[in-house]
């Protein structure tokens, strides 16, 4: 099994690249996306990206979220929102609460899942890497 690029990039969620940002532990990119030191890093921006999608955007759904996040020109966003929704156990258009570490750590994992698939994040995604760029993401408690 080929490590999935987003992981390679310790950028689990494939946030592509933009030359506005200067992510901490940002150590460039490759074609599209950011590539960071460690995973920790590439979570805490997966997780500051997310949480300025509630607090900037006021996108409180799975629905709304992920259709943000991986729009229908680029993605299957329906079956992305499915997983989402299934993997944190609500309701695609129940509003959900990212400042809650619990939410976001599930939702960061799902989101990482369906970027990497799931055999390759069980393989190489630690769940420590994940708590530890959640704990760094500003105002979540």
């Amino acid at each position: 099994m080929v490590k999935p690029r987003g992981l390679r990039n310790n950028n689990p969620g494939n946030l592509v690249y933009n030359p506005r940002n200067a992510w901490e532990g940002q150590i460039g990119h490759d074609e599209r996306f950011v590539r960071f030191e460690q995973m920790e890093n590439g979570v805490r921006a997966l997780g500051v990206t997310l949480l300025n999608y509630q607090r900037k955007h006021k996108l409180h759904t799975v629905s709304q979220i992920i259709t943000r996040w991986a729009p229908p020109n680029e993605n299957d966003t329906a079956t992305y929102v499915r997983r989402v929704a299934q993997a944190l156990d609500v309701d695609a258009d129940h509003t959900i609460n990212l400042f809650d570490r619990k939410t976001l750590t599930l939702l960061i994992w799902a989101v990482c899942t369906h970027e990497n698939g799931a055999m390759a994040c069980e393989r190489w995604l630690k769940h420590e890497d994940v708590e530890a760029g959640v704990d760094r993401v500003p105002g979540v408690r």
